[in-house]
């Protein structure tokens, strides 16, 4: 079973969107730094247990839990090979809505 977590960062709008499970796909750009985090040594998708995505680099940041449906690419998208991550069903929103 897969135990690692694929941790993004995202801006204030586009964790909205997240959050409210109006966006399904995240893009990251095919650089050595993404296929180092994203792929095994043998070049396949790692098997994350899940996706961390928060808005922000303090711990009370907001913090959506979702599933992780399966990563793809590299794809073109904005006219540029980019990795393609689908996100799965949120189950856990943390510190969205709070005053902190």
């Amino acid at each position: 079973m897969a135990t690692d977590i694929l941790s993004l960062r995202i801006c204030a709008q586009g964790f909205a969107k997240v959050a409210s499970g109006q966006t399904r796909v995240k893009y990251r750009p095919d650089t050595s730094y993404w296929r180092s985090r994203l792929l095994d040594k043998s070049g396949q998708p790692r098997a994350f247990s899940a996706v961390h995505i928060r808005n922000g680099y303090r711990t009370d940041s907001p913090l959506a839990i979702l599933a992780l449906r399966g990563i793809d690419g590299p794809v073109a998208h904005d006219g540029a090979p980019h990795w393609r991550i689908e996100l799965g069903a949120v189950q856990q929103v943390l510190h969205y809505g709070e005053k902190i």
